[in-house]
């Protein structure tokens, strides 16, 4: 594919993108990774699992430990993570769904309550 772009206009561009682990929405990145997490430690007995942030913490940029914490705390308020950290059934459910963790639990109570079409109305219209 290819741009035309002013001298100008390309002289204030990056010269890279930032990796898409420091672009896309940290509670997303920090469920999959549970998700990720708990499969591995299931074919691979007896290896167990680092915690979420060490895992992260391995990645060649890696996203701040402060942010890593915050999502981790998010998510176990959702409800996507137990206590200790690992992830829940409810957690497994959300990985499954292709939208943001927030909207993951709107959908998950949308069809508990058995009002799954206004709330993807509604969901449709926020997301833009």
């Amino acid at each position: 594919c290819y741009h035309l772009f002013s001298g100008k206009r390309h002289e204030e561009m990056e010269d890279f993108r930032a990796p898409e682990l420091l672009r896309s929405p940290l509670e997303d990145v920090c469920l999959h990774t549970a998700h990720l997490l708990m499969h591995r430690q299931r074919v691979w007995q007896g290896t167990g699992t680092s915690g979420i942030a060490s895992w992260l913490a391995r990645a060649p940029q890696p996203p701040e430990a402060v942010a890593v914490k915050n999502a981790v705390e998010l998510l176990k308020v959702l409800g996507a993570l137990t206590p200790a950290g690992d992830i829940s059934r409810l957690g497994v459910k959300f990985a499954n769904l292709p939208v943001s963790v927030c909207m993951a639990r709107t959908v998950v109570w949308g069809v508990l309550l058995g009002c799954l079409d206004p709330v993807i109305t509604v969901l449709s219209a926020s997301s833009g």
